[in-house]
Order: structure tokens, then sequence, then C-alpha cells
């Protein structure tokens, strides 16, 4: 991308970053239109999102709900692909879920296993879930 020109101020920018979100409009179009990198609108939408969830609580869930009928609306549209073995639509599906547990904040990355005595301890940030392996049921 060429070194940018654009006489948006950032605050201008954010809005309408937001304003596009909000739409539908994906990251590679607002970028296009802003005549920034990719990249710059993602760092614009961890902003946006993080000052949603400060002031506007249920701005936030109208965009993760969005986000989230959007992604459905793809999952059936690949499910039939991925049903007939399809690899690149099993993939597709893959990358969905991805997506899915991101939004609904099910991937952490302060996640760690640890195999202690035969059982294998999952923790989570404080919290622990303790489970035995189905393949030491002899020892």
């Amino acid at each position: 991308m060429p070194p940018n020109n654009n006489p948006l101020t950032r605050e201008d920018r954010l809005k309408r970053v937001a304003a596009a979100l909000l739409s539908g409009v994906s990251m590679r179009a607002i970028a296009t239109q802003l005549a920034v990198n990719v990249a710059t609108i993602r760092r614009d939408r961890d902003i946006i999102l993080r000052q949603w969830r400060e002031e506007r609580l249920d701005t936030t869930d109208d965009w993760v709900t969005r986000e989230l009928r959007q992604l459905d609306q793809s999952y059936m549209r690949v499910m039939k692909a991925a049903q007939q073995g399809e690899l690149k639509a099993e993939e597709t599906l893959l990358k969905i879920h991805a997506r899915r547990a991101a939004l609904l904040g099910l991937d952490y990355s302060d996640r760690k296993v640890q195999q202690v005595s035969g059982d294998i301890r999952l923790i989570i940030e404080d919290a622990t879930v303790t489970g035995v392996r189905d393949d030491e049921s002899d020892e």
C-alpha cells in the first residue's frame, strides 16, 4: 500500500470504521475506502470494541450479534460442500468455528495444560478444570 496521505484524523477514521463495521463492511473494503492498511483497520476495530465495551455494551452486543449471524449464513452456505467431502469447504468451516469462538470469548491466550500424576489439568486464568485421561484406565 502506498504511503498514507489521508487527511482524516484518527478520531474521524475511528468513527468511519465504526459505522462501516456496524454496516457489515469487511475490514479489507474499509481499508480500501480509507486508503490505509488492513492492519490499521484491525487495530482501529480493537480500539472501537474496547470503547464500545466501556461506553456502550449494547452496541458491542449488536455488532457481535451481527457478526455471529453472518457467520451462521456463511456456515450454512459452506456446509453442503463440506458434507460432500470438499477439503476447502471443511477448512472454511474450521475458520468459521474459530472466528465464532473468538467472538464469544472462548479462546483464552492464558490457557495452560498441565499433567499431574495421570490427571490432566486445564488452567484458564484462576480457574482449574481437572479430568482423568481415558488412556490411563489400567495404570
